[in-house]
């Protein structure tokens, strides 16, 4: 049973087994992801296409995918790898017990998410803190903080998978330790500056070795538990309606 199952069981009703709410609800969030990846899009689509973000921002995000940025980020092949073995590894575990449609889902709705997570982390590194602050409120840097929120809320499409072990937690106490440290260093150990500018000379070098770094962990954030989660419905060969 999944970490998340075994949290939504302490039903406090009294009510335990598979029919009681909480039983119910882990069932639904297992083996019909497509759900919450709807609720998860109709963020997303506000928070894209109308004033509740930034309008513009998912038009803008696909032309720089699709077309040469300029100047070229250098981090680029390192997510688009990161995203495919992710959606790879995630489809390969929940193909067998919610079959290949739904299992799709969950693997390109993670992979997604896991690239917002690690934006708004960064965003509040890339960002001056001032830009944050209400005395100086910037609607601009709120809206696109909504937008990427967006992105990182798709990562729980896959909640039903969860099964958080020791490891998960040990990876993820390295990780905020090293977005603290990165906070702390600020923009001289970043890639790129808030203007959008490379930043020069040997610490571009070290900017891409820990965005890079940071951001692989945050993909094995969200697809090891799931991983971890499918592993026995894999081995048993069972699958889930």
């Amino acid at each position: 049973m999944s970490g998340l199952r075994l949290l939504l069981a302490g039903n406090r009703s009294g009510v335990e087994g598979p029919d009681a709410p909480a039983g119910r609800t882990a069932r639904l969030l297992r083996g019909h992801p497509e759900v919450p990846f709807l609720l998860c899009l109709i963020f997303f689509v506000l928070a894209n296409f109308t004033s509740l973000g930034s309008s513009a921002y998912a038009p803008l995000a696909f032309r720089e995918v699709t077309l040469q940025a300029t100047p070229a980020d250098p981090v680029l092949p390192f997510t688009l790898a990161a995203v495919a073995a992710t959606f790879g590894v995630v489809v390969a575990v929940l193909t067998r017990p919610i079959g290949l449609p739904r299992s799709v889902i969950v693997a390109a709705s993670v992979s997604v998410g896991a690239v917002g997570i690690f934006e708004l982390a960064y965003s509040f590194i890339r960002f001056p803190a001032s830009f944050w602050l209400p005395a100086h409120l910037n609607l601009s840097y709120w809206r696109y903080g909504i937008t990427v929120l967006s992105f990182a809320t798709l990562a729980t499409v896959g909640a039903g998978w969860w099964r958080l072990d020791r490891f998960w937690w040990y990876l993820a106490a390295a990780t905020m330790c090293g977005f603290a440290v990165w906070y702390v260093a600020g923009v001289p150990l970043s890639i790129e500056n808030f203007h959008g500018h490379l930043t020069p000379g040997n610490l571009l070098g070290v900017g891409l070795a820990v965005n890079v770094s940071l951001k692989w962990a945050v993909f094995a954030l969200v697809s090891w538990p799931i991983v971890n989660g499918a592993r026995p419905s894999v081995l048993i060969g069972s699958r889930v309606s």
